[in-house]
């Protein structure tokens, strides 16, 4: 998602660019809802890394036959430019295998550890202003060498089915907030005890609200410890949609809160 306004930017600044999108497999069908995206093409990790792994011991002429055969297969033809805003080394690799020119964190070869200039300034700030946070968003459109932009292309929700008990959700009068319960790193976490007393202070403040708590499945079981720690009285207004859901499902719930 925080790649819509570095999409938005190019499309504004180069109307007649057409974009593609190179992401891992398992996140294509979100990659399609983006706007202003051609084409989603499909980074096959798991091919790739048993690529390697065969490859690792003794570099043989058939796995430099199978890994052009694997580039070949995701471009016949070479892009005009990259913008790789993946900071890891396989994504600079791929942008400068399919692309003419390729921008983002790094300047000169692929595996070079000069920073480019945007990514220079964003680690000054980094290391300098610590209590001044730069949005990834941001970041990413200074990788593009753009402004972010003042509007943001919505997203087209397609029409999709939530699970029998979870159709209610948005339906009915309220506001329906919803809250992600996890953020990836453990140290990134919010502790259960905060969420327990932002959603007893909100319900409270705000009567006809409803909480929805969102994640996939490895936020499950946090899910429950936040609502074993809330009033058995505030339950019934917390809905609990953790590992229940597909990406296009998760789209549909978000934009029902």
């Amino acid at each position: 998602m925080q790649t819509i306004p570095a999409i938005t930017a190019l499309k504004k600044s180069h109307p007649d660019w057409e974009l593609d999108l190179l992401c891992p497999v398992q996140l294509s069908v979100l990659g399609r809802l983006l706007p202003g995206i051609s084409e989603v093409v499909n980074w096959d990790g798991a091919a790739w890394h048993r690529r390697a792994a065969s490859a690792e011991a003794e570099v043989r002429p058939e796995h430099l036959a199978e890994a052009g055969a694997g580039i070949r297969a995701i471009s016949e033809d070479l892009y005009d430019r990259a913008c790789v805003l993946n900071q890891h080394p396989r994504a600079f690799i791929a942008g400068a295998l399919l692309a003419r020119e390729s921008v983002g964190a790094v300047s000169g070869k692929p595996l070079s550890h000069k920073l480019s200039p945007w990514a220079e300034y964003i680690r000054s700030v980094a290391i300098s202003n610590r209590s001044h946070r730069v949005h990834l968003a941001d970041v990413f459109c200074g990788m593009c060498g753009l402004s972010p932009p003042n509007d943001i292309i919505p997203i087209h929700v397609p029409t999709t089915v939530l699970p029998t008990d979870l159709e209610p959700i948005g339906q009915s009068n309220g506001d329906w907030i919803g809250l992600l319960v996890g953020a990836g790193d453990q140290e990134r976490l919010v502790p259960i005890g905060v969420w327990e007393r932002l959603i007893a202070e909100c319900l409270e403040i705000r009567p006809a609200s409803r909480i929805v708590l969102i994640g996939d499945q490895h936020e499950q079981e946090r899910a429950q410890r936040i609502q074993e720690a809330l009033s058995p009285l505030l339950l019934g207004r917390v809905w609990d949609t953790t590992g229940r859901l597909s990406l296009v499902q998760l789209a549909s719930l978000l934009a029902r809160c």
